[in-house]
């Protein structure tokens, strides 16, 4: 068993950062939490998937707003692929994963950049680190869409947080 010290540690260096914590109800790991700034912006999910597991998973989703989902559908096949590449090609300038969803889509609703974190001689600053890593590799991604297709039209009052 995973000693649950480093569960503790985790919260504290977000607590000390000022970041706003949550766990959402629905969560089914051993250990997730929701953080983000207090003053509003991307929420990274940090996950521990059982109780044996010695790492964490740091990850950011980005739901894409409808708009951008259409105007990516509307370029020509090979300018969206390309457009897809060069998205996963800025993922791996941070070093993280990226996964679009659903899979094997031609758009997708749905990109998530993630990073695993061994517990192993865990220092806050690599800790840090790698959290920064994973949101500037989602904000930018953002960016990218906002770049690309323009803001978006805010609709109605949604719970997700589009690009």
């Amino acid at each position: 068993m995973f000693d649950r010290s480093a569960d503790k540690q985790i919260e504290e260096w977000l607590k000390e950062l000022g970041l706003t914590i949550s766990r959402p109800p629905q969560a089914k790991e051993f250990f997730h939490i929701v953080v983000s700034p207090p003053q509003g912006g991307p929420s990274l999910s940090i996950v521990r998937i059982n109780e044996d597991s010695k790492f964490y998973i740091i990850v950011m989703g980005i739901a894409i707003h409808p708009t951008h989902v259409s105007a990516l559908m509307s370029l020509k096949r090979e300018e969206r692929v390309k457009f897809i590449i060069d998205l996963q090609l800025e993922a791996l300038k941070y070093g993280v994963d990226f996964v679009a969803m659903p899979p094997n889509q031609e758009a997708p609703n749905i990109i998530q950049v993630s990073r695993p974190l061994f517990m192993d001689n865990l220092t806050a600053n690599e800790f840090i680190n790698t959290l920064l890593s994973v949101r500037n590799a989602g904000v930018s991604i953002m960016l990218k869409f906002t770049q690309k297709f323009g803001p978006y039209e805010p609709q109605q009052q949604t719970s997700l947080k589009y690009t």
